[in-house]
């Protein structure tokens, strides 16, 4: 039997420099991504980081726990 569950995680994000620079990481080191591909992720420098891409990018764990799997992750802005 499968059944559907939607987890929300909320996020405040103080520094998106370092968001971006772990996100780069993640892609590259945890994901096997080259820095140019990771980069058209995830923005081309700290300075123009895609936040939503960054977070995903980090909080979704790409292999699901044993016995799911991930329909998909989505991140929403609110304004402060």
């Amino acid at each position: 039997m499968k059944t559907r569950f939607t987890v929300h995680i909320e996020v405040d994000v103080h520094d998106s420099k370092q968001l971006y620079q772990a996100a780069l990481k993640t892609l590259t080191e945890g994901d096997g991504l080259d820095a140019e591909s990771a980069k058209s992720l995830i923005g081309l420098d700290e300075a123009n980081a895609h936040v939503t891409e960054c977070l995903i990018a980090i909080l979704d764990p790409g292999t699901p726990p044993a016995g799911t799997s991930i329909t998909g992750t989505t991140v929403e802005f609110h304004a402060a």
